[in-house]
């Protein structure tokens, strides 16, 4: 077990990451459900620092990391959202990341939770929505963006959420519409963002291209290959922690990397 730990010391050496403490509870996210929230500051200022690996925390009786479907934040300066976190919380139906001044939304933040029914990233700094940010998310049904920065949106970003009824906009640059449990309302909205949210400067200064190739484009073929290698050493990361896990005894009882 000592040489298991010690290989995950060297692996977290090369990768800047940080540890989660929770505070357990249980919230209201379309129903009570268990919660993570974030108790300190994780200070995410990087792409290069936005990897949690590890986490802890104390849990309500007769339950474990796996019962853990949503995540809150506020205030906790997350700048760039946090990678890994699918390894900690493979179960997530709500994230709820207010107020942390969240710069950016990409697909590939996304990509892992496939059963996210909740989301809210209101009142952070978000400027732009690309299209297929939500194409891994065919189940979301509540979204809210309030009081963001953005001013635009791609043409096709919500058309695939058949499902969302709840879709907040209001207090943005290019839109200040919300359609609150109401599926023909955000129908009208989504048609709205199509007229209003298309930033001509950013579509014919090419910009969208160049932060497609900077943010994990499938285009370019570097950027895909370190995509690969981030994958594969966050997944054996994983692997190693699971059979630390199990060598100490029940993994409901920690998540932590010690």
């Amino acid at each position: 077990m000592k040489i298991l730990i010690f290989v995950v010391s060297i692996l977290l050496h090369f990768v800047a990451s940080s540890h989660l403490e929770c505070i357990f509870k249980t919230s209201n996210y379309l129903g009570d459900v268990y919660t993570c929230q974030f108790k300190y500051n994780l200070n995410i200022s990087s792409p290069d620092n936005a990897y949690i690996l590890s986490s802890s925390g104390t849990h309500l009786e007769q339950k474990c990391y796996d019962d853990v479907l949503a995540i809150n934040s506020e205030n906790k300066d997350i700048q760039y959202f946090p990678k890994g976190l699918e390894f900690i919380f493979k179960n997530l139906k709500a994230i709820d990341l207010q107020n942390n001044g969240l710069k950016e939304l990409y697909q590939s933040d996304l990509t892992s939770f496939r059963s996210l029914v909740y989301l809210d990233l209101g009142k952070n700094d978000i400027e732009v929505l690309e299209d297929g940010v939500f194409d891994n998310n065919p189940h979301l049904e509540v979204i809210s963006f309030y009081g963001n920065k953005i001013y635009h949106i791609d043409l096709q970003v919500f058309d695939s959420l058949s499902k969302l009824y709840h879709l907040v906009l209001d207090n943005n640059r290019c839109i200040n519409k919300s359609a609150r449990r109401d599926r023909s309302g955000v129908e009208q909205i989504v048609q709205d963002t199509k007229i209003m949210c298309q930033n001509s400067e950013f579509l014919k200064g090419g910009l969208l291209t160049l932060r497609r190739f900077l943010n994990h484009d499938e285009s370019s073929n570097v950027k895909a290959q370190l995509k690969n290698i981030e994958i594969n050493l966050l997944n054996r990361i994983s692997e190693l922690k699971q059979v630390i896990g199990e060598l100490k005894g029940s993994q409901c009882n920690s998540n932590n990397l010690e």
